[in-house]
């Protein structure tokens, strides 16, 4: 059973809501729908497994650097510290890293899948 209360407290505030019984007597809230939330169950969640994600998009057949890799990773809503993504980077056995320090680019080592 749905139960529709309106309540007015005494400075003319008004509250409403709605509550669904069950049979024992026992109130409970109405569920209302919960907000979409934007990363897919099952997205990667580390940055190893997002860089491959990224490479098996075929995103690193051109040079990348380490800013456009955390734009690339933000359309997938992966937003991982800046330490971490930089040493999955380095130690990303399919990437090689060109460039000088502080202008450090990784391009693919092999085509996708080889």
């Amino acid at each position: 059973m749905k139960v529709r209360l309106m309540i007015e407290d005494d400075s003319g505030r008004t509250y409403s809501g709605e509550v669904a019984l069950d049979s024992h007597g026992f109130a409970k809230k109405v569920q209302q729908k919960q907000p979409k939330t934007k990363q897919a169950p099952g997205g990667p969640k580390k940055p190893t497994e997002a860089l491959q994600h990224l490479f098996e998009k075929g995103l690193f057949k051109a040079e990348l650097s380490l800013g456009k890799v955390e734009s690339e990773l933000g359309k997938i809503d992966c937003n991982f510290p800046k330490a971490s993504l930089a040493k999955a980077l380095e130690r990303a056995d399919f990437l090689t890293r060109r460039g000088t320090r502080g202008n450090y680019r990784w391009i693919q080592r092999h085509k996708p899948g080889a």
